[in-house]
């Protein structure tokens, strides 16, 4: 940014006394007339969970709001920032390269506009410094930019503006808002408890703000879009000696309601103001009738929401990938081909370079990247490598972990590959990787929607279960669960463990594409918070509850349900042509998981948990559930030895324990024989929420997306979020 500042060296800014005696003074010229803020009306719109927008009726906004926004239209009309088209009453107060003036139609007290001498295009790159200067000098001001597609009444010429600290709700309640921050870095977060999808920057010197808001819009924005340019709104203020910016990323200019026909338009056109919490209203009625969802939704809709991280690869040694296209590297230089990356003692290796992390950004539309020997499926028994392509960024950092480097007899940093991209391309996906992208469309809508859901509840650290990764343990107990929380360095990882991923190695067909298209933004809510979706491929005819596999608490839209209607069980089918739509190839390789047997001899058995979970219990001798949850999945089993006894759980963990790779599930009864044990079982996966193949034969028999969802999660909401 700050190459195409208009000098290198500001002077300091105007103070703020000299800033309150400028504004008493264009106060006191009355040829120059300003909007009596006393004659604006406001009112406060309550969201669930306590927060607040408020709504203010101001009919002199009508300028801005109802501007054309056309190239057309703004070069056409002649600049009112222009000093040859203000009017002479209107007072400078010079500040170098840039003039401050009165706000003749303001929406905040104190509204000012920061304006550059020369009438150049609005560019964040010629303003972020400005915004550091003023918002550092005047602590009793909010300064804000807007994109030129974001709400700038003047696109065509740089400016910036400021107002009095109070009346925008994200600066009034920041208190309160920033427990929802979380980091991305060193003074980089994210804000999870607003309205709509927002970035944070804090900085304890200009300097430092500005170095970290540009690194937020020049290496961490891009990673919303990949590869499109992306428009903004900002606003800054100080607390103390810190300043603190809040970014909105912006995908649209104007709500679908803008442009609406009679009751359901909403003459809103949000700018930075409104995109803190303030919407600006110029017609009554639009004050009037809107509401807390309709004013959350405005924002939502036009906001870009946050991208998903996504680790691909843990702690390897070297990185072997090809860029097909275009990628920037670092916000630096580009690079296509094939690329190579190799571990090093503390820093990796790259063309001959040490690096700490390497970020590469797609600079074209269609630019991918392909992962050499990715592995998936870990630990399971249809575990493999394969080369896998995926959209969006490629990020690869060092780890903490320290590997064997045989090549040179030292240890090494492991490696971690990160793929950044936009929720929903994510989503169209996780849908071809979980299953057929050409299956009915509305199990793939079905699937669009918990995916989604699953995906964002995790995201949201406020609202997550929090499940501990650290066995709990004594001398006869063993009992552990896996989830999201083992993931400290990106949202979600690649594979089973949390959802399916495989870029788009597998088919990525129209369909699939138009059911994520078509349920953009839908996840399922309860009591206010977005659920947690879980799901498996096959619940053996009846779900389970959250408490067998996880936690030890249930949910209400997590319960229990006969998989099944009038006309029999659905997920019990061998129509290869309806299982073709939840199973891929390799995933064909599991038979029989509706019913299942496994049988194992003693000696057989003991040494595959002995192996697993190195507990010294000797021979096994016996198996006995203790505990299962309503589909007869097993949540606490003891097991019995000739040396010792240990009861372990819970679901995944006794799936891990009896088995050299996972058991299809814990839902089993034991056999005792003279040789051995024989497990007789049903259902593949833990059970818990959607049953895939169940699914595919709902929508099979013509239930639609709805209905499935209905069944498989009872009372949760359908709700759009964005």
């Amino acid at each position: 940014m700050e190459k195409n500042s208009p000098q290198q060296a500001l002077s300091p800014a105007p103070s703020q006394q000299e800033l309150l005696h400028f504004l008493e003074r264009q106060a006191e010229e009355k040829d120059f007339a300003v909007t009596d803020l006393a004659q604006v009306r406001r009112r406060t719109l309550l969201l669930p969970g306590g927060m607040s927008l408020d709504v203010q009726f101001n009919p002199a906004r009508i300028r801005s709001t109802g501007a054309k926004i056309s190239a057309q239209a703004i070069a056409e009309r002649p600049c009112f920032l222009c000093k040859k088209n203000r009017p002479a009453a209107q007072f400078v107060l010079d500040d170098g390269d840039f003039e401050i003036l009165v706000n003749p139609f303001p929406i905040l007290r104190r509204h000012l506009t920061i304006a550059t001498r020369q009438h150049v295009a609005q560019d964040f790159s010629l303003l972020a410094k400005e915004m550091c200067r003023l918002a550092w000098a005047w602590p009793d001001f909010v300064v804000f930019f807007n994109g030129p597609h974001s709400g700038a009444s003047a696109p065509d010429h740089a400016h910036l503006q400021a107002g009095a600290r109070g009346d925008i709700p994200v600066e009034r309640d920041w208190v309160t808002l920033r427990r929802g921050l979380a980091p991305l870095g060193r003074g980089i977060y994210r804000l999870h408890n607003y309205a709509c999808p927002a970035y944070v920057v804090t900085g304890h010197s200009e300097e430092e703000h500005m170095a970290l808001l540009e690194e937020l819009v020049t290496r961490r924005l891009p990673l919303v879009t990949c590869h499109s340019p992306l428009d903004y709104n900002v606003l800054t203020w100080r607390e103390g000696h810190v300043l603190i910016s809040v970014l909105f990323p912006r995908r649209k200019h104007r709500p679908a309601c803008y442009g609406a026909e009679g009751t359901t338009q909403r003459l809103i056109s949000p700018g930075a103001v409104d995109m803190g919490g303030l919407l600006i209203t110029p017609r009554e009625e639009d004050y009037l009738q809107l509401t807390a969802e309709e004013a959350q939704g405005i924002l939502r809709e036009v906001t870009m929401p946050f991208p998903v991280s996504v680790g691909l690869m843990q702690n390897v040694a070297r990185v072997a990938f090809c860029l097909n296209g275009r990628f920037l590297v670092n916000g630096e230089w580009e690079a296509e081909g094939e690329q190579l990356v190799d571990a090093g003692t503390e820093e990796m290796h790259w063309q001959g370079r040490e690096y700490a992390s390497l970020q590469f950004v797609p600079l074209d539309a269609n630019a991918t990247f392909t992962l050499h020997g990715v592995r998936f499926g870990l630990d399971f028994h249809w575990e493999r490598d394969e080369d896998q392509t995926f959209e969006g960024a490629l990020n690869i950092q060092c780890t903490a972990k320290y590997l064997p480097d045989a090549e040179h007899h030292t240890m090494c940093r492991g490696l971690m590959v990160i793929n950044v991209l936009p929720v929903e391309r994510y989503l169209r996906c996780v849908v071809a990787s979980e299953m057929r992208a050409t299956a009915d469309i509305e199990l793939l809508k079905a699937h669009a929607v918990i995916s989604r859901s699953w995906l964002l509840r995790q995201m949201l650290p406020e609202s997550g279960f929090v499940a501990p990764m650290e066995p709990q343990r004594d001398k006869d107990f063993l009992q552990v669960w896996y989830d999201t929380s083992a993931h400290t360095d990106f949202d979600i990882c690649a594979d089973d463990h949390c959802q399916r991923y495989q870029g788009i190695t597998r088919l990525t067909s129209p369909q699939a594409a138009a059911a994520v298209e078509a349920t953009e933004g839908l996840v399922l809510t309860s009591d206010g918070l977005i659920c947690d979706a879980r799901y498996s491929k096959c619940c053996g005819g009846k779900t389970e509850v959250f408490s067998t596999c996880w936690e030890d608490k249930d949910v209400p839209y997590l319960q229990s349900v006969v998989d099944g209607d009038e006309g029999g069980i659905f997920c019990d089918t061998d129509d290869e042509e309806l299982l073709s739509q939840v199973l891929n190839t390799y995933d064909f390789e599991t038979t029989d998981f509706y019913r299942w047997t496994k049988e194992y001899t003693q000696e057989e058995l003991s040494r595959i948990i002995e192996g697993k979970g190195h507990l010294g219990l000797g021979t096994i001798l016996q198996l006995e559930p203790l505990r299962r949850g309503p589909s007869g999945r097993i949540s606490s089993l003891r097991i019995v030895g000739s040396s010792r006894t240990v009861t372990v759980g819970k679901e995944l963990e006794i799936r891990r324990l009896l088995s050299p790779t996972h058991l299809y599930s814990s839902a089993f009864d034991v056999e005792k024989t003279a040789t051995g044990f024989i497990l007789h079982g049903h259902g593949w996966g833990h059970g818990v929420g959607l049953c895939q193949i169940g699914a595919a034969a709902m929508a099979r028999k013509g239930y639609d997306f709805r209905q499935i969802l209905q069944h498989y999660y009872s009372g949760a909401k359908l709700e759009r979020v964005y």
